[in-house]
């Protein structure tokens, strides 16, 4: 919906993660930095992004649709990474390789396409089935990257991971997209490029993850929240979630920023097994807390 700041602010339909734009972006695309979902920026009537390809159509069509909004998903990444970067001449073609593979911890079942445009080298890692661990998908898409940046430092490196189904993973199971700059020779996230960072820690019964987050380049004025990912080994009840969400805001207040809370079930070792926990309403559970009028709001009834 359109807010009283004349931005257009919208969430994530599969997580609840909340977006500002701009009127001017109204159609965009991008990718969830919580969930690694498609997400566009929606039209100011609309209360709720829309996800891509969504609509009821033929399967072929919706495989068309995927196809585009993952090549969508990849533009508007490196526009990101590369907002600096010198535009590629009018013209120029692109070419796309399939590049080797290695077993990973006895893991081989994904494929490496690499796509050269200009002075970027973007790097695809397909995961037919998801590996047994995070760690080993975040070794996978690192080694290809190392590979590539032994082939030829002088490029620069942008590395994403998708499931066979061509949607892009999210980012808390391979710790996100990597990328690799000649300037520095450093292989990095995204995150730590742009001085992002994550604490983990037991509190007892559940796990917390804790994510700096801000508002994406070239959206003004800038805005800093945290992302809470509060997991469960097994089902909690309401009350244990409840409390947990309140006991994991009263730590966060005194530092004068919003916070959205997420709740998963799974191993807190091993990000691959961890599952958003639905609410009786059917929403994924989430908390939001505003750091300026100290309102907390669960999008569902938990009292």
């Amino acid at each position: 919906m359109l807010g009283s700041d004349g931005k257009i602010h919208f969430s994530c339909n599969d997580c609840g993660t909340k977006f500002v734009a701009t009127t001017d972006q109204v159609g965009k695309s991008g990718q969830c930095k919580n969930c690694g979902s498609p997400i566009a920026v929606p039209k100011p009537k609309e209360t709720q992004t829309k996800r891509p390809g969504t609509e009821d159509s033929p399967k072929k069509k919706y495989k068309f649709v995927k196809y585009i909004l993952a090549l969508v998903i990849t533009v508007w990444v490196i526009g990101t990474f590369l907002m600096d970067t010198e535009p590629n001449a009018t013209g120029r073609k692109s070419t796309t390789k399939s590049s080797s593979r290695s077993s990973v911890q006895g893991f081989d079942d994904y494929r490496v396409n690499v796509r050269k445009s200009g002075k970027l080298t973007v790097c695809q890692v397909t995961f037919n089935s998801l590996p047994p661990t995070s760690d080993i998908a975040a070794e996978v898409v690192r080694n290809a990257v190392e590979m590539l940046v032994k082939k030829d430092g002088s490029r620069e490196i942008l590395a994403m991971a998708f499931n066979a189904s061509g949607d892009a993973l999210p980012k808390r199971q391979y710790g996100g997209a990597l990328t690799y700059k000649p300037s520095d020779g450093q292989i990095l996230t995204m995150d730590e490029r742009s001085g992002l960072q994550a604490t983990e820690g037991g509190e007892g019964t559940y796990y917390v993850r804790l994510e700096d987050s801000r508002t994406a380049r070239g959206i003004t004025p800038v805005r800093k929240w945290y992302n809470a990912s509060i997991v469960f080994p097994s089902d909690p009840s309401g009350r244990e979630v409840k409390a947990a969400v309140l006991k994991e805001i009263e730590k966060l207040k005194p530092r004068g920023l919003d916070v959205n809370v997420y709740i998963y079930r799974g191993d807190k070792s091993n990000k691959i097994t961890w599952k958003q926990i639905k609410a009786p309403n059917g929403n994924f559970m989430v908390v939001d807390y505003v750091a300026t009028t100290g309102e907390i709001s669960p999008n569902w009834s938990w009292d």
